[in-house]
C-alpha cells in the first residue's frame, strides 16, 4: 500500500523510511525484537522474493508543492497513494491545506496527521476537509514510530475491507445481470419451441442448471470468506487438486518426485483450488505460449505449487504492489484487479502458506505458493 510522508524536517522523514523494513513489519519468531539496523540475510532462495502480508511502500517530500506533484504524478499512473501522513507544521502552510488539496484530487484518501498542538478538534477538521470521522487521525508529538505503524494497520485493514466489500457487490451484481440475461434467453429458447412437451424437456434440464451455478458461486464465496476454523478440520489429495485444474491446451502440469498423488494437503479443496485457478488464467492472459504449473516438495511439512509463464513479465519493483486489491500490472500498464489479491488473502490467511514470485521484464513471471501438507 503507497504512503505519502510530508515534513519539513529531513531526520523525520528518514525515521518513516523505516515502516517499510520487513524487520519493522515482520519481526523473527523467537521471541525477541529484530534487530533493524542489521546487515540483510543472505536469501536461501535468490530466484523467488517473498511478498509478505502486510507491505508499505512509502514516497517522502520535505515541500508541499512536491508533495501534490508526486500525488497527482501517482494518480495519473493508475497506482495511488492510499494514505497521507502530514504534518500538521509546515513553512508556508498547513496539514490542513495539504489535506485540502490532497482530498481534492482523491476524495477517498485517508489521513494520518502528526501534531505537537492539542488545539486541534476532531469535529472541526471533519467539518473543514468534509470527510468522515474515520478517515484521519491524529498522532501527537513526540511519539514512537510503533504509533505511526499501529495507526497505519488500522487505516490498511479499513481500506481493504472497503475494496473487498466493493469488489463483492461489483461481482453480485455482475453475476444477477449474467442470471437474469440467461434466463431470459432461456424463456426465449422454451416459447419457441413448438411442442409443449419439448420445451418441459428442456426447462427441467436447464432450469436445475442454473440454479446449481448459483449454489457453487454462493458456496465458493461462503468458503473464501467464512470461518477460517474449519480448514484445520479438512484435507484434500494432490490428484483432486490436480483433477479440477482446467483443461487448457497450453497448459502442462508436472508432478516432481518423490510427491505422490496420494499425498495430502491441509485446508479447502474449493479455496485452493479457487486460488491456483487464478493464477492459471492470470498466466493464460498474460502470454501465447504455454504455461507451466509445477508441484514439488518443498521443506518439511509444505508442498511447493509453482505457475509459470512466459509472458511480458513485470518489474520486480512492481511484485509486491500487484497483490494489492484493485491493483495489477500486465504489459506494463496498471490496471484495477483482484485476483492476485485473492490468491495472497487464500495462502496467508487461510492456508496459512507462504507467497513468492519471480519475474524479469520480458522472460514471464513465476508465482510459488507453498501449502501445508497433513502430517
Amino acid at each position: 500500500m503507497k504512503v505519502l510522508f510530508l515534513d519539513d524536517h529531513v531526520e523525520m522523514l528518514d525515521t518513516y523510511r523505516m515502516i517499510e523494513n520487513p524487520k519493522f513489519l515482520a519481526p523473527d519468531t523467537v521471541g525477541r525484537p529484530a534487530d533493524l539496523f542489521a546487515d540483510e540475510e543472505p536469501s536461501q532462495d535468490r530466484d523467488f522474493t517473498p511478498i509478505p502480508a502486510v507491505w508499505f511502500k512509502g514516497e517522502y517530500f520535505s515541500k508541499a508543492e512536491d508533495a501534490f506533484s508526486g500525488f497527482t504524478r501517482a494518480l495519473n499512473s493508475h497506482t495511488p497513494f492510499r494514505i497521507a501522513v502530514l504534518d500538521m507544521q509546515l513553512p508556508d502552510t498547513n496539514g490542513i491545506e495539504v489535506a485540502r488539496g490532497l482530498l481534492a484530487k482523491d476524495p477517498s484518501l485517508n489521513l494520518i496527521f502528526i501534531t505537537a498542538y492539542s488545539d486541534w478538534s476532531i469535529h472541526d477538521i471533519a467539518r473543514k476537509l468534509e470527510m468522515s470521522q474515520t478517515q484521519f487521525m491524529f498522532i501527537k508529538k513526540p511519539f514512537e514510530l510503533q504509533e505511526v505503524l499501529q495507526a497505519l494497520l488500522y487505516m490498511r485493514k479499513n481500506i481493504h475491507e472497503h475494496l473487498w466489500k466493493n469488489e463483492a457487490l461489483n461481482n453480485l451484481l455482475g453475476f444477477t445481470r449474467d442470471f437474469k440475461v440467461e434466463t431470459l434467453t432461456m424463456f426465449d429458447t422454451l416459447f419457441s419451441l413448438e411442442t409443449f412437451t419439448l420445451a418441459k424437456n428442456v426447462g427441467k434440464k436447464k432450469i436445475p442448471e442454473m440454479l446449481q451455478k448459483n449454489e457453487q458461486v454462493l458456496e465458493l464465496v461462503g468458503a473464501i470468506f467464512g470461518e477460517h476454523g474449519q480448514d484445520a478440520k479438512e484435507s484434500f489429495s494432490l490428484d483432486t487438486l490436480i483433477s479440477d485444474l482446467p483443461s487448457e491446451g497450453r497448459l502442462e502440469v508436472l508432478v516432481t518426485p518423490p510427491l505422490t498423488g496420494a499425498q495430502s494437503i491441509r485446508g479447502n479443496p474449493q479455496v485452493a483450488g479457487f486460488a491456483l485457478r487464478a493464477l492459471i488464467r492470470n498466466a493464460l492472459d498474460f502470454s501465447t505460449g504455454p504455461v507451466w504449473i509445477e508441484f514439488s516438495a518443498a521443506r518439511e511439512g509444505l508442498i511447493d505449487i509453482t505457475v509459470r509463464d512466459t509472458g511480458p513479465g513485470i518489474a520486480a519493483k512492481d511484485l509486491f504492489q500487484v497483490f494489492e486489491p484493485g491493483c495489477s500490472i500486465g504489459n506494463g500498464k496498471p490496471r484495477a484487479g483482484f485476483g492476485l489479491a485473492f490468491v495472497k488473502k487464500i495462502v496467508q490467511e487461510r492456508f496459512r502458506g507462504e507467497l513468492a514470485a519471480r519475474s524479469t521484464r520480458g522472460k514471464g513471471i513465476s508465482f510459488r505458493v507453498s501449502l501445508p501438507l497433513l502430517q
